[in-house]
């Protein structure tokens, strides 16, 4: 996945996939995006904003990025 091509079309106002923000998420907290690219996702979404599914997937590719607890076991 060409992720410089993922922010142009974030940029240009299209919606992106749950691959595609779960990439976005994993390069975050792995240092596999640079923060120059991700400067640039986070202003691109900032301008354009999320649809529902959007912040959905973004969500859940958050809460599955590090430890879970399970609490009350």
């Amino acid at each position: 996945m060409n992720f410089v091509e993922v922010i142009a079309r974030k940029r240009d106002g299209g919606e992106l996939s749950a691959a595609e923000i779960g990439t976005f998420v994993r390069g975050a907290t792995d240092g596999s995006l640079g923060d120059e690219q991700l400067a640039a996702m986070l202003m691109a979404s900032c301008i354009r904003g999320a649809t529902t599914a959007e912040t959905r997937h973004l969500v859940e590719a958050m809460r599955d990025s590090g430890e879970c607890w399970r609490l009350g076991e």
